[in-house]
C-alpha cells in the first residue's frame, strides 16, 4: 500500500474511533518512512469528569485493509506524547503521560512482522493508569 494512501486511511480510522462525548484525538505518529504502521491516541468522556485515553496502533494488513488494536488505556486527563522509531525488526514506541507532578513513561518493543500477534498475546501491560 502506498504511504499516502495508508496515512489517509489511518486518519479516517482515527476519526471514526473518536467518541462523541468530548472526544478528541491526540498525537498521530507514523513509525517511519514507507512503514505502514501508525500510533495515535483517542480521548473520550467516560462519566462526569472522567476521561479515558486509549493508545492505538494501526497497520496495513496483507489484503490491503487496515488492522487496529488498542495498546493501553489511561483514565484521568493527561498530556500525552508519542514517539516511535524502527530498530532492526522492532518498532519502539514511547508514550509519555504527564499531569502536573505525575509523569509516567510506557515503552513498548513491537515486532514489525507480528504486530497483531503481539497486540493480542504478548502485550506486556494491559494496565489502566488512573491519575
Amino acid at each position: 500500500m502506498k504511504e499516502e494512501v495508508f496515512q489517509e486511511m489511518a486518519k479516517k480510522l482515527q476519526a471514526l474511533l473518536r467518541p462523541k462525548k468530548c472526544g478528541y484525538s491526540g498525537p498521530f505518529i507514523f513509525a517511519g518512512p514507507s512503514e505502514n504502521v501508525a500510533f495515535f491516541t483517542v480521548v473520550g468522556l467516560e462519566e462526569k469528569n472522567s476521561f479515558r485515553e486509549t493508545i492505538h496502533v494501526v497497520w496495513a494488513g496483507e489484503n490491503g485493509n487496515l488492522q487496529q488494536e488498542e495498546i493501553s488505556d489511561l483514565i484521568g486527563f493527561f498530556k500525552t506524547s508519542l514517539d516511535a522509531e524502527i530498530k532492526g525488526n522492532h518498532i519502539l514506541l514511547n508514550a509519555r503521560c504527564e499531569d502536573g507532578d505525575f509523569a509516567r513513561e510506557l515503552n513498548f518493543k513491537i515486532p514489525r512482522g507480528a504486530i497483531g500477534e503481539w497486540c493480542r498475546k504478548e502485550r506486556p501491560d494491559k494496565e489502566i493508569i488512573i491519575n
